[in-house]
């Protein structure tokens, strides 16, 4: 007896014809061959390298950078009274242990002074009343750290002694700066 016949006398079906038989064990073999090939089609997967950074960010922003300070009056026998004036600052450091610096771009004529006072954000520290100078950046805030702010307090303050005299309007930048 040969191989097929064989085969055909072991299988269940037997009564069936054995070109049926055959079609049967045919099919059966293609559906096995179809379930064990399709998961690996649909579980095929790729890798994504994503890169991320998040850099220094250190912005402020002064509001309303423009201020008008006028002595105009005085007391008889006193000083000229000062002037003052009042703006806002906004910030966002991401960075620890920052502070603000400021600084005039031009020498205070003789008799003058200019102060500046710089509310601190949350965690920082206020410095107190500072006169600033053309020579050298004063620190005014100190120890501002991962802080997003608006509308922190900045007061100007500028006095003049009888011994200044008259001094037409003149502008002077003040510098502020964010720096470690």
């Amino acid at each position: 007896m040969n191989l097929r016949s064989n085969f055909f006398k072991r299988f269940p079906g037997r009564a069936l014809s054995n070109g049926l038989l055959m079609a049967t064990a045919i099919l059966s073999v293609a559906v096995l061959c179809l379930v064990f090939t399709v998961p690996a089609v649909a579980g095929q997967s790729d890798t994504a390298t994503v890169n991320y950074e998040v850099t220094a960010i250190n912005e402020l922003s002064i509001d309303n950078g423009g201020v008008s300070l006028i002595v105009h009056t005085a007391g008889a026998g006193s000083e000229p009274d000062e002037a003052t004036g009042n703006t806002t600052y906004d910030i966002t450091t991401n960075g620890s242990d920052m502070k603000i610096v400021a600084q005039l771009e031009s020498d205070m004529p003789p008799g003058t002074s200019f102060m500046i006072q710089v509310g601190a954000p949350t965690g920082g520290s206020f410095q107190g009343e500072k006169t600033l100078s053309r020579t050298s950046a004063t620190v005014v805030v100190t120890e501002i750290s991962k802080v997003a702010e608006e509308g922190l307090g900045i007061t100007y303050r500028f006095s003049a002694s009888v011994a200044a005299g008259i001094i037409p309007q003149t502008a002077n930048t003040v510098t502020f700066t964010l720096i470690e």
